[in-house]
Protein backbone atom coordinates (compact mmCIF):
# COMPACT_ATOMS: atom_id res chain seq x y z
CA UNK A 1 0.00 0.00 0.00
CA UNK A 2 1.20 3.51 -0.82
CA UNK A 3 -0.14 6.96 0.07
CA UNK A 4 -0.19 9.93 -2.29
CA UNK A 5 -1.12 13.54 -1.55
CA UNK A 6 -3.82 15.06 -3.73
CA UNK A 7 -5.33 18.38 -4.68
CA UNK A 8 -7.82 19.01 -1.86
CA UNK A 9 -10.24 20.93 -4.09
CA UNK A 10 -10.92 17.94 -6.35
CA UNK A 11 -9.14 14.79 -5.16
CA UNK A 12 -10.67 12.59 -7.87
CA UNK A 13 -9.34 14.86 -10.63
CA UNK A 14 -5.97 15.02 -8.87
CA UNK A 15 -5.77 11.23 -8.69
CA UNK A 16 -6.61 10.84 -12.37
CA UNK A 17 -4.09 13.52 -13.37
CA UNK A 18 -1.35 11.82 -11.31
CA UNK A 19 -2.03 8.37 -12.80
CA UNK A 20 -2.13 9.74 -16.36
CA UNK A 21 1.35 11.26 -15.92
CA UNK A 22 2.77 7.73 -16.02
CA UNK A 23 1.09 6.77 -19.32
CA UNK A 24 3.48 7.09 -22.25
CA UNK A 25 1.05 6.47 -25.13
CA UNK A 26 -0.89 9.71 -25.82
CA UNK A 27 -3.99 7.98 -27.16
CA UNK A 28 -4.22 5.64 -24.17
CA UNK A 29 -3.55 8.54 -21.76
CA UNK A 30 -6.48 10.47 -23.25
CA UNK A 31 -8.76 7.43 -22.81
CA UNK A 32 -7.92 6.85 -19.12
CA UNK A 33 -10.70 7.62 -16.68
CA UNK A 34 -11.42 7.12 -13.01
CA UNK A 35 -14.06 4.44 -12.54
CA UNK A 36 -15.85 2.90 -9.59
CA UNK A 37 -14.49 -0.58 -8.97
CA UNK A 38 -17.11 -3.29 -9.25
CA UNK A 39 -15.48 -6.17 -7.39
CA UNK A 40 -17.76 -7.14 -4.49
CA UNK A 41 -14.97 -7.97 -2.01
CA UNK A 42 -13.31 -4.58 -2.34
CA UNK A 43 -14.16 -1.72 0.02
CA UNK A 44 -16.98 0.71 -0.72
CA UNK A 45 -15.55 3.62 -2.69
CA UNK A 46 -12.79 1.56 -4.35
CA UNK A 47 -11.66 3.08 -7.65
CA UNK A 48 -9.64 1.99 -10.67
CA UNK A 49 -8.14 3.97 -13.53
CA UNK A 50 -8.95 2.23 -16.80
CA UNK A 51 -9.45 3.14 -20.44
CA UNK A 52 -12.97 4.13 -21.49
CA UNK A 53 -15.40 1.95 -23.47
CA UNK A 54 -14.73 3.74 -26.77
CA UNK A 55 -10.99 3.03 -26.54
CA UNK A 56 -11.67 -0.62 -25.63
CA UNK A 57 -13.95 -1.00 -28.65
CA UNK A 58 -11.49 0.71 -31.02
CA UNK A 59 -8.58 -1.45 -29.84
CA UNK A 60 -10.78 -4.61 -29.48
CA UNK A 61 -9.90 -4.93 -25.79
CA UNK A 62 -11.94 -7.34 -23.68
CA UNK A 63 -11.81 -8.37 -20.05
CA UNK A 64 -11.64 -12.05 -21.04
CA UNK A 65 -7.89 -12.09 -20.38
CA UNK A 66 -5.86 -10.36 -17.64
CA UNK A 67 -4.70 -6.93 -18.76
CA UNK A 68 -3.20 -3.68 -17.60
CA UNK A 69 -3.95 -0.14 -18.74
CA UNK A 70 -3.17 3.47 -17.85
CA UNK A 71 0.43 2.98 -16.80
CA UNK A 72 2.00 1.60 -13.64
CA UNK A 73 -0.67 3.16 -11.39
CA UNK A 74 -3.61 2.10 -13.57
CA UNK A 75 -5.70 -1.03 -13.63
CA UNK A 76 -4.25 -4.56 -13.43
CA UNK A 77 -7.07 -7.08 -13.78
CA UNK A 78 -4.79 -9.93 -12.69
CA UNK A 79 -4.29 -8.41 -9.21
CA UNK A 80 -6.29 -6.90 -6.38
CA UNK A 81 -5.19 -3.37 -7.26
CA UNK A 82 -7.37 -0.37 -6.54
CA UNK A 83 -7.47 3.14 -5.10
CA UNK A 84 -9.31 4.63 -2.14
CA UNK A 85 -9.59 8.35 -1.50
CA UNK A 86 -9.88 8.91 2.23
CA UNK A 87 -8.46 11.06 4.98
CA UNK A 88 -7.16 13.55 2.42
CA UNK A 89 -4.94 11.03 0.62
CA UNK A 90 -5.08 8.63 -2.30
CA UNK A 91 -4.41 5.12 -1.00
CA UNK A 92 -3.03 2.70 -3.62
CA UNK A 93 -3.62 -0.92 -2.70
CA UNK A 94 -1.60 -3.61 -4.51
CA UNK A 95 -2.75 -6.75 -2.75
CA UNK A 96 -1.77 -9.46 -5.24
CA UNK A 97 -3.76 -12.62 -5.86
CA UNK A 98 -3.50 -14.50 -2.58
CA UNK A 99 -5.71 -14.61 0.51
CA UNK A 100 -5.16 -11.43 2.51
CA UNK A 101 -3.79 -11.41 6.04
CA UNK A 102 -5.37 -8.00 6.63
CA UNK A 103 -8.67 -6.34 5.83
CA UNK A 104 -7.85 -3.19 3.82
CA UNK A 105 -11.16 -1.66 4.95
CA UNK A 106 -9.74 -1.33 8.45
CA UNK A 107 -6.56 0.58 7.57
CA UNK A 108 -6.67 4.06 9.07
CA UNK A 109 -4.06 6.80 9.12
CA UNK A 110 -3.20 7.91 12.68
CA UNK A 111 -0.97 10.59 14.19
CA UNK A 112 0.11 11.57 17.67
CA UNK A 113 -1.94 14.38 19.11
CA UNK A 114 -0.51 17.25 21.13
CA UNK A 115 -1.14 15.27 24.30
CA UNK A 116 0.81 12.28 22.95
CA UNK A 117 -2.28 10.14 22.39
CA UNK A 118 -2.90 8.59 18.98
CA UNK A 119 -5.77 10.13 17.00
CA UNK A 120 -7.33 9.41 13.63
CA UNK A 121 -6.25 11.82 10.88
CA UNK A 122 -9.40 13.54 9.61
Amino acid sequence: MRLFTLDEKDPRAGLLRMVKEGVEDKEERAACELQDATFADWPAGALVVDVNAAYKAKKKITDAEPRTACGPLGIDTDQSTYWLIKQGYAWKFDLGQEQLDIDPRTITLMRKGEDGAWVVVP
